[in-house]
């Protein structure tokens, strides 16, 4: 590891090491102060900001392919990663390169120091500058745990997103929707749009009284969008979709979405309601092209095996509700592990609803790379009574057998690992982490 990345390891890193959420920890005013410093007060390019519980990587990944068949680079930034630190960077889907990444840390070492951003905070900075040196003409930013105080609030984007709130992160959040809502509707900026996926009313109430506060346009999913689902397969769905904002109207038929999932078709019609509402309208053979990304790490099948990093129970029913819907199964082995912050009782009343879809039930720990903990004994605790129901230390002891399909889920953190078991099984090898 070379100086630059070294440095980097040496920030402080509320990702591996979760303290208590307040300003005292997070302040998004410190990306104002350094790009300040750095001669970048106003930013050249236009922002779409995304918050919410589930569906905001997905949703960013839909803005940014919106945006990039408009003309001229798009920067997206999202967190966290899945093998490599550099895919939280990309400009039109291409990874910022380690030489990049040196080269912008190494040139502002000193002002990270200064402003003592932490490893996260300082991750966004060299993102912007990133975007600049590439000469974006936008850039896509999903915030971190929060919203309201989020390294990526420093920004006044042209129009906010809130993607579908749920319960997680509730030690740091809030135990309510309520109080979970108010974090993330954190990001609503005065007078900037605000797009919303579905909610729960008592997120509504949440949202609706924030942007009436900041006198902030309100774009709900369900006055904007009229779809059905016409087919479901494992190459995604099928819709047909009427779409309305900012005074605009696209009408699609048989749009294919290419990522199996209910959720996703959601996703991708809440980006493509944000992108209108930044003002920017594309054609219908842009929108089809963009329907047609994959994302890796979401209901993402490899020969007899699907990785998932679902980690709370809402996001955990939808993976249970598509491999029915999308892949046709009626019975699958479920491995699972997560981190020992999650909301361990409600993701095994998760799985304890849908029983009757797993042949065996396994339940994994795995390596954190920093003080956050595996919760997968913790998980296995509340799920030991189950007919078959098995502990792992390491989802690498695991025997596959053939003919059932496996599912592993339950965590960003786990994803190298378990695309390594899903591809020995192929006999391919997984890219480098980066050192």
């Amino acid at each position: 590891m070379n100086e630059a990345f070294l440095f980097l390891e040496s920030l402080i890193n509320y990702e591996r090491s979760l303290v208590k959420y307040g300003e005292n920890a997070y302040d998004p005013g410190k990306l104002s102060r350094i790009l300040t410093q750095f001669g970048y007060g106003a930013l050249p390019f236009g922002i779409i900001h995304i918050a919410g519980t589930k569906g905001k990587g997905s949703t960013a990944a839909y803005c940014a392919g919106l945006l990039a068949e408009n003309g001229g680079p798009v920067g997206l930034y999202t967190s966290p990663h899945l093998v490599r630190l550099n895919e939280r960077m990309t400009v039109d889907g291409v990874p910022v390169t380690d030489d990049e990444l040196s080269d912008i840390i190494i040139r502002r070492r000193d002002g990270i120091t200064a402003e003592r951003l932490t490893y996260f905070e300082a991750l966004t900075f060299i993102a912007i500058i990133h975007f600049i040196m590439k000469k974006c003409r936008w850039a896509v930013l999903e915030t971190g745990m929060g919203g309201r105080l989020d390294a990526t609030n420093f920004c006044v984007p042209a129009v906010s997103v809130i993607t579908p709130i749920s319960f997680d992160h509730t030690k740091f959040l809030g135990n309510t929707l309520a109080a979970i809502a108010g974090e993330k509707a954190g990001i609503i900026k005065p007078g900037v749009p605000v797009v919303s996926g579905p909610q729960a009313d008592e997120v509504k109430k949440v949202i609706i009284e924030t942007a009436r506060r900041k006198n902030a346009p309100l774009i709900w999913f369900d006055d904007a969008v009229r779809y059905e689902i016409t087919a479901r397969s494992p190459e995604g769905s099928t819709i047909d979709a009427a779409v309305n904002a900012a005074g605009k109207t696209v009408e699609l038929k048989e749009l294919k979405v290419a990522q199996a999932g209910d959720v996703f078709a959601v996703n991708f019609l809440t980006a493509l309601v944000s992108v209108l509402s930044a003002g920017i309208t594309p054609d219908e053979s842009a929108i089809r092209r963009a329907a047609s990304a994959s994302i890796p790490g979401r209901i993402e099948r490899i020969g007899n095996i699907v990785i998932d990093v679902s980690h709370n129970d809402t996001s955990l029913s939808a993976l249970f509700a598509a491999l029915r819907d999308y892949f046709g199964l009626e019975r699958v082995n479920l491995y699972i592990g997560t981190l020992s912050d999650k909301e361990i009782g409600r993701i095994a009343d998760a799985v304890r609803a849908e029983g009757g879809l797993f042949g065996a039930v396994g339940v994994f720990d795995f390596p954190t790379g920093g003080d956050r903990k595996s919760g997968g004994a913790a998980l296995f605790e509340k799920l030991k009574d189950m007919e078959k129901c098995v502990y792992y230390n390491d989802p690498r002891d695991i025997l596959l057998g053939k003919g059932m399909v496996s599912v592993f889920t339950g965590s960003f953190y786990a994803y190298p690992i378990l695309k390594e078991i899903a591809l020995a099984q192929r006999g391919r090898a997984i890219s480098p982490p980066l050192t």
